[in-house]
């Protein structure tokens, strides 16, 4: 348990480095990073609740050369069994696809002011750092390229070639759901980036979500779930989180995010990241009702986190300031007390797993040693 409360804590220290120190914001970045990606490439096999089925499907790869799982997953396995029949080599070959696409993503499209933001929501949603990387890795493998797919589509937004862009985020796409077939359903980013929306609009489409999960929709989507391989899904249990508080608390966040959103003005590149993170709130109202539909979200929740700086940008609650100012012109106390919330959600989801006894978690032991 020890290091994987030491995350928080590292994390709260560059923040705190990086708000106190003239030191590269670069340097923070990388540190954060790489101490992420050592952590989850370098641990034992055994850690992640799949864990056992990875490992056996990875065996029977190597001798069979198939498995019912995605085609893509499959290739890469093999690739990897041939080249050498370890495991652990297949863990850090996922994690060298998922870091660096995600760190190329954060230095192309967020300011640098702003990295310290995108880090923390990495390493501090347990979906997207813990359960990503240690234990849906074929899914891990879709979101590289999903994420890929995007950075293509928006740099051809920003410089005026859409539909090359166009083809190359659904080529890429593609090639992620031959991971895992979730990503098929990223495939509607580019029209729903082009449906112009208000604050009215973005309200509502909250409330109809939040509605579907409530009349408990995913038991009656069986069917297009068949369609995909994933009947089964339909019935997987809710989250942790689908209970009325939680779902409160992001419906009152939702509308306080979209209050001003009449008012801002950004660039057409923006303006989409914007979009697809208010779009990622509001499906989080029905995400949270089965598991299936929550990893969707936690792709969402990945691509979108370019838009954390309009947030924090934009927050004009009182600034808060300690000694020196977190950036030029100090962290507005709403995107402080968000920030805040990751170290507490992932905090507390480790101790719920210590509670829990997960011996798919705890205790953390690595390759090296045993904890």
């Amino acid at each position: 348990m020890f290091v994987y409360l030491s995350i928080p804590a590292a994390i709260i220290f560059l923040w705190l480095i990086d708000a106190h120190y003239k030191i590269g914001k670069d340097i923070v970045l990388t540190t954060g990073m790489i101490y992420l990606f050592l952590t989850s490439s370098f641990r034992s096999i055994n850690l992640g609740a799949d864990s056992v089925s990875y490992i056996r499907a990875f065996n029977i790869i190597g001798v069979t050369g198939s498995f019912y799982m995605e085609k893509g997953y499959v290739l890469l396995n093999r690739i990897v069994y041939c080249l050498t029949s370890s495991y652990s080599a297949l863990i850090f070959v996922v994690n060298c696809f998922f870091f660096i696409s995600v760190y190329y993503y954060i230095r192309r499209f967020v300011d640098k002011e702003y990295w310290i933001y995108c880090l923390i929501i990495i390493a501090l949603q347990p979906y997207i750092y813990l359960q990503t990387t240690f234990n849906i890795i074929r899914q891990c493998c879709a979101v590289s390229f999903v994420i890929s797919g995007l950075s293509c589509y928006i740099n051809s937004v920003k410089f005026k070639h859409k539909f090359t862009g166009l083809i190359l985020f659904c080529l890429l796409t593609l090639t992620g759901a031959q991971f895992h077939k979730s990503a098929y359903f990223l495939l509607v980013i580019p029209i729903m980036l082009h449906v112009k929306m208000n604050r009215r609009k973005w309200r509502i489409l909250a409330v109809v979500f939040l509605l579907c999960n409530l009349l408990r929709l995913t038991r009656r989507m069986t069917p297009l779930l068949a369609m995909m391989g994933y009947s089964h899904y339909s019935e997987y249990s809710s989250s942790i989180l689908d209970n009325p508080a939680y779902l409160l608390v992001v419906l009152g966040y939702f509308f306080w995010i979209t209050s001003s959103y009449n008012r801002i003005e950004l660039d057409d590149w923006k303006k989409h990241f914007y979009d697809l993170y208010l779009f990622s709130i509001a499906f989080l109202l029905f995400a949270v009702s089965n598991d299936m539909f929550y990893r969707v979200y936690v792709i969402l929740a990945i691509i979108t986190m370019p838009a954390i700086q309009i947030i924090v940008k934009n927050d004009t609650s009182k600034r808060l300031v300690y000694k020196k100012k977190f950036d030029s012109k100090g962290v507005g106390m709403v995107s402080f007390v968000l920030c805040s919330y990751y170290v507490l959600f992932f905090v507390g989801y480790i101790l719920y797993l210590g509670r829990k006894h997960s011996a798919a978690y705890i205790p953390y032991h690595s390759v090296f040693w045993k904890g």
